[in-house]
């Protein structure tokens, strides 16, 4: 579990996160949703303990939180083959070795991908590819809290709903937290079950998503809604 109370990061006229109070339970599928500047960013990397708080308390039960950025080709090392940026994962957990080879290797079944990826530098690789391979190598841990920070961003329609399946699965299968920030509203609507709403660096909601069309939401809310229908 996460728990946040009046948490803000930044200082006076320029907080990127003010007096953020809420709590992040294990085993949640939560959508961090907001405008372009709204703060989404810097509370996933809050989440992942890239950030600490300039202000509030934050409390932390989640030993290992990873995150999936958007910019793949910014997660891996372009003089390193991706076999070696998986292995780097495999070392998070030593004593688990074998069950992460075995879930690298079926992840990358699932995902279409040969094993001869292995042997190929990032460059070699299109796109999609090294997303794909991004969320590999972070799920194959299984972290205690994943964050993924507008993932699926930079791929095309076929690649995104690779994504939300294989990250549905990974949910089902595990039950650890995953965290989900994007402005799309309908992305989310495949894989989250609760909604954050962010809006200049505030919360200004947060509601399941059976309740997303309720009256009281937000006017924040209504806005991303609307594009939404």
């Amino acid at each position: 579990m996460i728990q946040m109370e009046n948490v803000s990061i930044g200082h006076a006229h320029q907080w990127r996160l003010r007096n953020v109070s809420l709590t992040i339970r294990d085993g949640e599928k939560v959508g961090i949703i907001g405008m372009s500047g709204s703060g989404k960013t810097t509370l996933g990397e809050l989440l992942v303990g890239l950030r600490q708080p300039s202000k509030g308390k934050l409390t932390n039960d989640f030993q290992v939180r990873l995150p999936i950025f958007q910019h793949a080709s910014q997660a891996f090392n372009p003089k390193r083959t991706i076999g070696f940026a998986l292995q780097e994962a495999v070392n998070l957990r030593p004593n688990e070795r074998n069950k992460m080879m075995h879930r690298c290797e079926h992840a990358l079944h699932t995902f279409g991908l040969s094993p001869e990826v292995w042997k190929c530098y990032p460059h070699e690789v299109s796109g999609g590819q090294l997303q794909r391979l991004n969320v590999i190598r972070t799920l194959m841990v299984e972290p205690d809290m994943t964050v993924c920070d507008e993932m699926t961003a930079n791929v095309d329609v076929l690649v995104e709903h690779e994504m939300v399946q294989q990250l549905n699965r990974y949910h089902a299968e595990t039950g650890k937290t995953l965290i989900m920030i994007s402005h799309d509203i309908a992305f989310l609507s495949q894989c989250v079950e609760r909604f954050i709403v962010l809006e200049d660096g505030e919360c200004v909601d947060d509601f399941m998503k059976a309740d997303m069309f309720n009256k009281e939401r937000r006017i924040a809310t209504q806005r991303l809604i609307e594009v939404y229908q």
